[in-house]
């Protein structure tokens, strides 16, 4: 299967931002060769590429494989938004590490909305007081030329929003890592519950019935016990935090759609009475 120079590049790119969130530390290097648009490239070539590139393979095999259900490029998905009515957004759930073993859950939520035309910066402050009321945390505002980003300032949560403005599409981005809350809840409960209770319980039951394997069998039912526990109580706060965070995904869109459809208006109307030329 032969690929589009703009979509191959496209897949690298995407490939490169999920290897980059989930490993932070080991970003690839972007490869220099200048692509031509009539160009196309074989699905080998274009993993061959990668790996040079140090993109690992499960990432660029996932992001042709996200082109590919979608069909069409990875490039022109943003592009694409901008031809969807002005009534629809495409909202999705970002790129995450897969569900723990110990825990069930994944260490991270994120959530993605793709909403047509160009917010402009003077309104960014429209997301600063929606996340804002939503989550009741003032947080930290930070911007870089047509992108916002705020960060949660509680202890207790790590969550982070973003907006992006670039070729006629407006991004934003909801997430929060959620490692600090499965350390608090599985650290707290099986802690408390599975060493306090089951050091106990070892030394209550050789009290009265003087077996060891008993006692040490108490002790290792109240530490499963605890664990089923803390998985329990980690997974309904992760699920309720993910319908949170996709409710506040959804606002901001609906919010944001709005906001670029008003400001388009006069805009669309003098053009139409020949004040300003087309593009």
């Amino acid at each position: 299967m032969a690929l589009p120079a703009t979509q191959a590049q496209a897949a690298w790119e995407r490939a490169a931002r999920m290897q980059a969130r989930l490993d932070p530390g080991e970003a690839p290097v972007r490869g220099s060769a200048p692509l031509s648009p009539s160009s196309s490239y074989r699905a080998d070539v274009v993993r061959e590429s990668a790996r040079e590139a140090g993109i690992g393979t499960q990432f660029i095999d996932r992001a042709l494989a996200e082109g590919a259900a979608a069909g069409t490029s990875l490039a022109s998905t943003a592009a694409a938004a901008t031809t969807l009515p002005s009534s629809e957004v495409v909202v999705r759930e970002g790129v995450t590490a897969p569900p723990s073993p110990w825990s069930g859950e994944k260490s991270a939520i994120e959530f993605e909305a793709f909403i047509p035309g160009e917010l402009p910066e003077r309104d960014f402050d429209t997301v600063v007081e929606t996340v804002r009321r939503s989550l009741g945390d003032v947080g930290t505002v930070s911007g870089v030329g047509r992108s916002l980003s705020w960060s949660s300032t509680d202890k207790n949560r790590k969550v982070h929003v973003s907006v992006h403005v670039r070729d006629g599409v407006t991004t934003v981005r909801v997430g929060e890592r959620l490692s600090q809350l499965a350390g608090s809840i599985f650290g707290g409960v099986m802690g408390g519950g599975g060493g306090g209770f089951g050091g106990a319980s070892i030394g209550m039951t050789m009290a009265f019935t003087q077996e060891p394997v008993l006692a040490f069998g108490v002790a290792g039912t109240l530490v499963a016990a605890s664990y089923a526990v803390a998985r329990l109580v980690y997974g309904g706060i992760t699920r309720r935090r993910r319908s949170e965070l996709r409710d506040l995904t959804e606002r901001l869109a609906d919010d944001l759609r709005a906001i670029i459809s008003r400001r388009s208006q006069p805009l669309e109307t003098s053009r139409r009475r020949g004040r300003l030329p087309a593009d």
